[in-house]
């Protein structure tokens, strides 16, 4: 690590590991860490991410509408708040800061438009051995922090000015012989906006029924992402989902990858660092999210209030393409994996389920633990050296490509703005050329694992008779539902 956080406790290097340095493009990020910067001067930053919980709370959650909506009673009361820095001018400076903000917002679109100018558009990436030859202040800081004067920002001098750039990665300034130096550096080079050279190299006009009012689209773009377009001028709502071709049999050595993968793909990217972002966005616009990790496909997917499914868009979009998987979220995720597997104990249909695929051909994938749990995804790994989060990420790096994604939107918008949503938001997707996997090489239920009888000790009050067989592959028959007429 850095030398600065050498000694530090587990807040400091939880920052330092996960956010320090992260490219922000996110405005609410962006006001949280100057109010936070302005409130430490003549503190340590220890004192300050110690009350940064208490900040959050006091200040709304940095939404700069309503801070800079305070008036003298409320600052008064923030100056009695024993849980923040309770200096009168630094209140006053948090909430003529936040006024300043919108003014930023409505003259450039974003404040993170108006910061970025100020490096060029991508973060500065600086070499040093040691802390002693950081800077405390650049002319890149000067440039800024006279700038945000002129505009009425306080508490801004330069030395302020470079901190936040530090943290809101304007610059890298880890040690080049910190483990996050090469990281960071990656971010910044995925880090390139919304833009893309990507085009439509196909189009199919898709076959609907007389009584469906919307209009469809499929378009393939040149890096392989296909994409499922439907307009409907009437929705109520706007919603997206992704479907990436590869699952849980895919697991290999560590069972559960897969969907440990699908829990940490929706916390954090480079683009927008905090694990909340997306959540917090479609809780405050009327949507919500969610994810599902089947045998040979994973599925993402959204629904948000139609006039802000564009920016949701975008925040979901660069989960695809350069997320983060920080060493702090995949503990906590651990813990969810785990929480969830208990909860399934206690299933009857899930019970059934893992009976009948722990009893199938053990040459077969479908004979595996899908869902993983504590034992599969930490105390196995750490007995054999193994890191599951290095395990996750090359499990991401492998399989996530975008000739193995299909994404579907249906919003207000017409045809031609979805496809041009389509092309600025997945277009940016890495094309690895994988090939998707294939598990027909021996069958999931041979002789040997046929004409079986299980009896099942159910948890609810219940009696149910199921009576199962393999099918082969019926995929290629999906357009005439064979196995439904069967059924």
């Amino acid at each position: 690590r850095c030398g600065w956080c050498a000694k530090a406790k587990e807040a400091m290097l939880a920052y330092h590991d996960d956010e320090w340095g992260v490219p922000v493009h996110d405005d609410r990020t962006h006001f949280e860490f100057l109010v936070l910067e302005l409130s430490q001067a003549g503190l340590s930053w220890s004192t300050i991410l110690n009350k940064r919980a208490n900040y959050r709370r006091a200040f709304d959650n940095f939404d700069v509408r309503k801070v800079a909506a305070y008036g003298d009673a409320k600052q008064a009361a923030l100056l009695q708040d024993a849980g923040i820095v309770r200096n009168r001018l630094k209140v006053a400076a948090t909430v003529a800061n936040a006024r300043a903000f919108i003014d930023v917002q409505r003259e450039f679109g974003s404040f993170d438009t108006y910061v970025w100018r100020f490096c060029g558009g991508a973060p500065r990436q600086n070499a040093f051995a040691s802390l002693a030859e950081l800077p405390s202040k650049t002319a890149q800081s000067d440039a800024l922090s006279a700038d945000l004067k002129k505009r009425g920002f306080r508490f801004v001098g330069s030395t302020t000015i470079y901190a936040y750039m530090q943290a809101v990665g304007l610059v890298n300034d880890h040690e080049v012989t910190c483990f996050r130096y090469d990281a960071v550096r990656r971010l910044a080079d995925s880090d390139s906006g919304s833009g893309s050279d990507a085009t439509v190299v196909s189009t199919v006009q898709p076959q609907q029924s007389a009584e469906d009012l919307r209009e469809h689209r499929v378009v393939t773009l040149s890096n392989g992402v296909r994409c499922v377009l439907v307009s409907d001028a009437k929705s109520v709502s706007a919603a997206a989902a992704a479907c990436v071709a590869v699952g849980s049999y895919s697991d290999g050595d560590v069972e559960g990858i897969a969907h440990f993968v699908e829990h940490l793909t929706f916390l954090g990217s480079a683009k927008y660092p905090s694990e909340n972002t997306f959540m917090n966005f479609l809780s405050e616009h009327g949507g919500h999210s969610n994810a599902f990790t089947a045998a040979e496909d994973t599925t993402y997917y959204f629904d948000v209030q139609p006039e802000h499914f564009e920016h949701a868009l975008d925040i979901f979009a660069q989960f695809f393409v350069a997320p983060l998987f920080t060493p702090s979220a995949t503990e906590r995720e651990l813990h969810a994996v785990d929480s969830e597997h208990q909860r399934n104990l206690l299933n009857d249909v899930w019970r059934q389920h893992e009976v009948k695929n722990c009893n199938a051909n053990p040459a077969h994938p479908i004979s595996k633990f899908h869902t993983g749990d504590k034992r599969t995804l930490s105390d196995v790994p750490k007995e054999k050296g193994i890191d599951v989060r290095e395990v996750a990420l090359r499990f991401h790096e492998k399989y996530y490509s975008a000739n193995l994604m299909t994404f579907a939107m249906v919003a207000r918008q017409s045809l031609d703005e979805l496809e041009e949503m389509a092309i600025t938001k997945f277009g940016s997707i890495k094309n690895k050329s994988v090939e998707r996997p294939i598990f027909n090489e021996v069958p999931a239920f041979d002789e040997e694992h046929k004409q079986w009888q299980f009896r099942i000790v159910p948890v609810a009050d219940q009696r149910h008779v199921e009576v199962a067989w393999p099918l082969p592959p019926v995929l290629h028959h999906y357009d005439e539902q064979n196995e439904n007429y069967i059924a």
